[in-house]
């Protein structure tokens, strides 16, 4: 007797991660670029999970501005900015009251050509990216795809050769702080080599190398101002110590972790399977990793395992974790929704137009 075919993207978790999700009045949002979309997750008063998965080509760095009103999201060539709209909460599909307490319209476009952009952030009114095909940390402009406006000391030009990795960044009070890199090499994708040994964390003002021999270092964040990173290659979350170079390991996972994201004790990480056929996994020791895709919950504070979202199919690799404070069933319209073009704002209100 076989089993029934399971609805695309179908999680298990447990009650006490959709009780935890309701309660802190948060949602999670992942990006997936090999399946294609951002998702969405959040709970309801019943202990269920909720989903909304939207279509974008392959998707990475999410970036939440401080006044949590904006979302960014790097896709394969360009990066889309969406404004929470909450008059446009009602009236959605022609519903009244509708269900949603939080509506992401698009506003605008920045093409950057498929400079693989992985991290965002947004400092005050600008909008920055670690742009890993050139190496470097880029600012958004209508005049230009990137302007350049950092690059670690030893890359000595710009060139679209993707020679170190770069691809995370640590933010805190608009500045940033720490950039994660697979090496310190100069020529194109030499980072290849010893993949499990060689990444660092770079201070960004100084541009001083804190930390190296790491396993493939991922999402960089800084939480109640401590720098916290993630080594994709051993599972493993790190808090640093960046005055001494050192860190600990404050959990150990079996599986590959990137993507990271803090709401007060706690902190969500991203759970990816090992894709035989990539050039980059293939340098790992699989023995001992769970070959499953999620989301890993944590209490940053003592390390304890609070649960785990796994997904049974569809989502495989998760590359960036964003928390979505005092929201439990958000909406994002992508531009291959209709609605997207209907949804008008002023400043003097919002509404949604009317197909005649």
């Amino acid at each position: 007797m076989t089993s029934p075919q399971l609805p695309p993207f179908t999680c298990s978790t447990d009650s006490k991660v959709a009780s935890l999700l309701f309660d802190l009045k948060i949602s999670i949002g992942i990006s997936t670029y090999q399946a294609g979309k951002i998702i969405l997750l959040s709970a309801n008063e019943k202990g269920q999970l909720i989903q909304l998965p939207r279509n974008f080509k392959k998707p990475m760095g999410i970036a939440i501005h401080e006044k949590k009103e904006k979302i960014a999201i790097a896709t394969s060539n360009q990066i889309l900015v969406f404004k929470n709209v909450p008059q446009l909460n009602n009236g959605y599909k022609g519903e009244i009251p509708t269900h949603y307490d939080a509506m992401y319209v698009p506003r605008t476009q920045h093409i950057t050509g498929p400079a693989d952009i992985h991290d965002l952030s947004f400092l005050h009114h600008d909008l920055v990216a670690v742009n890993t095909l050139f190496s470097c940390i880029v600012k958004l402009t209508s005049d230009y795809n990137f302007e350049p406006i950092w690059m670690p000391d030893f890359i000595d030009r710009l060139e679209p050769e993707d020679r170190c990795h770069l691809n995370g960044m640590a933010t805190e009070k608009n500045e940033i702080k720490y950039v994660s890199a697979f090496n310190n090499g100069n020529t194109a994708q030499s980072w290849r080599k010893n993949i499990k040994e060689s990444g660092i964390i770079i201070k960004y003002n100084t541009k001083e190398i804190v930390h190296t021999g790491l396993a493939m270092p991922h999402s960089p964040r800084i939480h109640d101002h401590s720098l916290y990173f993630l080594q994709s290659a051993n599972g493993s979350v790190c808090l640093s110590n960046p005055k001494n170079s050192t860190y600990e390991e404050i959990y150990k996972s079996k599986s590959f972790v990137r993507g990271m994201s803090f709401y007060k004790d706690y902190v969500f990480i991203g759970l990816s399977k090992l894709r035989e056929s990539s050039s980059t996994f293939a340098h790992l020791a699989k023995e001992g990793f769970a070959n499953h895709a999620g989301i890993l919950i944590l209490n940053c504070k003592t390390g304890e395992y609070i649960g785990t979202i796994e997904y049974l199919n569809s989502v495989e690799e998760i590359f960036d974790v964003c928390i979505l404070e005092h929201t439990i069933k958000p909406n994002i319209l992508n531009l291959e929704k209709e609605e997207s073009y209907m949804a008008m704002e002023t400043p003097f209100g919002a509404w949604w137009a009317v197909n005649k």
